[in-house]
C-alpha cells in the first residue's frame, strides 16, 4: 500500500475516501490521535487536564493508503479536493 494523503484535515479526509469510493479504488485508513501524547508520560492525558473530545480532533493524524498500481488513478482523482 501507498500512502496517498496524511494530514490533519478530517474534511480532506473524507472527501478523499468518497471520491475514491465513487471511483472502486480500494483503499485503507488509519486515524491516529496524539491526545495521549500532549503531556509527558505519567502525568495525564489531555482529558484529565479538562480538554474535551472536541479538542482531540486537533491533534488527529489521518492517512490514506491505497496500492501501488492504483496510486497514479487516486492521485489524479484528488488532486482537485
Amino acid at each position: 500500500m501507498e500512502t496517498l494523503y496524511v494530514g490533519s484535515s478530517k474534511e480532506k479526509y473524507h472527501q478523499i475516501m468518497c471520491a475514491l469510493e465513487k471511483a472502486h479504488i480500494k483503499y485503507k485508513f488509519q486515524t491516529i490521535s496524539h491526545e495521549k501524547n500532549v503531556f509527558a508520560p505519567g502525568i495525564g492525558t489531555g482529558r484529565d487536564f479538562g480538554l474535551n473530545r472536541a479538542d482531540s480532533d486537533k491533534y488527529a493524524v489521518y492517512e490514506v493508503m491505497v496500492s501501488g498500481k492504483d496510486l497514479e488513478e487516486a492521485r489524479n482523482l484528488v488532486r482537485g479536493l
